[in-house]
Parts: structure tokens; sequence; C-alpha cells
């Protein structure tokens, strides 16, 4: 009788305890489904890269675009645009800030850094969706595979 009363206790504990809190869980992105972008570094229209090391890019698939950032003149990485705190939101879009230190979305005031897309406040708690990004001398191609 005494080992009935202690699980009983034990699993309103458990349970009781996995109702407290914020139980929030974001809805997943809806992957994106875009042809492969091809980028000539060499254009003008690139040049954004090497100046302020991020370009924005608009692809369609139910996506709301991409940010390019240069990590290094041989590494880039390709981000999601979409907030993953809540990614329906129209307002959702992913800028970079002032100052080139990090992304952030403003209607949540999550922020990510350009280091994976990784979330370093507010209250996203997913990283950003990171696109494969593929080098060949001054070209890059950015699939819609993502990486994590």
């Amino acid at each position: 009788m005494k080992t009935k009363a202690i699980l009983a206790v034990l699993g309103f504990l458990m349970f009781g305890a996995a109702g407290c809190g914020n139980d929030y869980t974001p809805p997943e992105i809806p992957m994106a489904n875009f042809d492969d972008i091809f980028i000539n570094l060499d254009l003008p229209a690139y040049q954004q890269l090497e100046v302020l090391g991020y370009v924005y890019i608009q692809v369609g698939g139910g996506s709301n675009g991409i940010i390019l950032y240069k990590n290094s003149p041989t590494d880039y990485n390709a981000y999601e645009r979409t907030c993953t705190y809540d990614p329906f939101t129209p307002t959702a879009i992913v800028e970079v800030t002032p100052g080139n230190t990090g992304m952030v979305e403003y209607a949540c005031n999550s922020y990510f850094t350009f280091e994976a897309g990784q979330p370093a406040g507010g209250p996203a708690f997913i990283p950003l969706r990171q696109y494969t990004v593929k080098q060949t001398g001054r070209s890059l191609t950015i699939t819609d595979e993502p990486i994590n």
C-alpha cells in the first residue's frame, strides 16, 4: 500500500511538473523548394558580399529569402530568413543587424549568430535553417538542401 502511494505521488509530480512552465513548441518551417542559385562573385550585384559581408537573396518556394554571409574568402553560409520562433507570422523575417553583429527578427526580438545561425537572445531556441553552399573558384551554388 505504501509503495502504491509513493508511486502515485511520484507520478503526480512527474506529470504535474510537465504541465508547468513554457511548453511552447514552434511550428516547423516548411521546407523551401527552390532551384539551385548560381552566384558569380565577380558580378556587381554581389559586391555587397565584399563590402558588408552579406547579401539578401530572394527565392520562391515558401521561403522568405536567404541571407548569404561571408565568413572568409572561401567560407559562406546561407541562412533561411524565416524566424524559427513563429515562422507563420508575416513579420517573421530575419535581417542582418546594423553593424553586422548577427541576425535579428525585430517582431519577436530573436537574435541569431552568424556561426551556424544559433539563437543567442529572444524567445527563439531553434537555429535558423542553413542551406548547402558549394564554392568553385569565384562561383557559388546554393541548394535547397538543408544542412541542419
